[in-house]
């Protein structure tokens, strides 16, 4: 059958008007669904609110902590810095101690070098006062003073014949016809230590010493450079005044200078050592002071 030439029938029409239970059905339910969903919303905004009510005390609580930690690190920093500075304090203090110590030290060690020097001084003074109030002995008392002093030596006989340093081109002392201008015959007397006034002499010229040799050669008197040890004592000479001149003593052989003529050809007196003997003309001296 045909659409188009369908009619409608009563029961058509009651079929398709809706019925008054389901308008008040709907309404009904678009309210509760109203209702609900208003209900889902302020449950939500109140969640809302206590989710940033949360959040705002976190906020806060976080705030605190970050005031908190920046005091503390504050007062950390505070007392990091006090902690420099006592200990720059601390520095400095000891740095003064120390140099202060060191100060002490040098001052101290000054003290006792001073003390060592002064002890030095006053044992040499005692040393030489003990030595001056000695008398000096009679083989040895040419006086000090007469140190580094150009002489002279003639025997105390006429004619005078003076100990003269140019024997055998300067090789040997002799003795020589007294002459003031000649300068081999101007020595110079010099005391062996000018810290002890009982210390020899030596007789000399330039850099030539007046000397014994030994026994071999029977003690004859020679020229050379200044020697060391026993051989120096062998150029040393005790001056000493008796009552009509003075005697050169030689220290190592304990014998007098004794001026002799000759034994063989040759000019001039020999210079030897000898026995002391006061009153042998040959080893009494005239010594003549420049």
């Amino acid at each position: 059958m045909a659409l188009g030439k369908y009619k409608m029938g009563p029961n058509d029409a009651m079929t398709s008007a809706p019925s008054p239970n389901d308008h008040y059905s709907n309404i009904a339910a678009a309210e509760m669904a109203k209702l609900a969903a208003e209900k889902a919303k302020k449950e939500a905004v109140d969640k809302l609110a206590v989710d940033a009510e949360q959040l705002a005390k976190d906020l806060k609580t976080a705030l605190e902590d970050k005031e908190n930690y920046e005091r503390r690190a504050a007062l950390l920093y505070d007392q990091d810095e006090s902690s420099k500075a006592k200990l720059q304090t601390m520095d400095v203090v000891l740095k003064a101690e120390r140099e202060e110590k060191e100060r002490f030290q040098r001052e101290a060690m000054r003290v006792h070098d001073c003390y060592k020097t002064s002890k030095a001084k006053l044992e040499e003074a005692e040393t030489e006062l003990k030595s001056l109030r000695q008398p000096l002995n009679e083989k040895n008392n040419l006086d000090p003073s007469f140190h580094n002093r150009e002489v002279t030596i003639a025997l105390l006989v006429m004619p005078f014949t003076a100990v003269d340093f140019g024997g055998d081109r300067g090789l040997k002392p002799h003795g020589w016809s007294f002459n003031l201008t000649n300068w081999n015959q101007r020595l110079r007397i010099k005391k062996a230590n000018t810290s002890d006034r009982h210390s020899p002499w030596t007789i000399e010229y330039g850099d030539r010493y007046l000397a014994l040799m030994g026994g071999p050669d029977n003690y004859g008197a020679i020229l050379r450079g200044r020697c060391s040890g026993s051989e120096a004592q062998a150029q040393e000479w005790y001056i000493g005044h008796i009552e009509n001149g003075w005697i050169l003593h030689n220290v190592r052989y304990d014998l007098a200078l004794d001026m002799v003529d000759p034994t063989i050809d040759r000019d001039g007196k020999a210079l030897r050592g000898c026995s002391r003997n006061p009153n042998a003309n040959s080893q009494v001296f005239l010594i003549v002071f420049r």
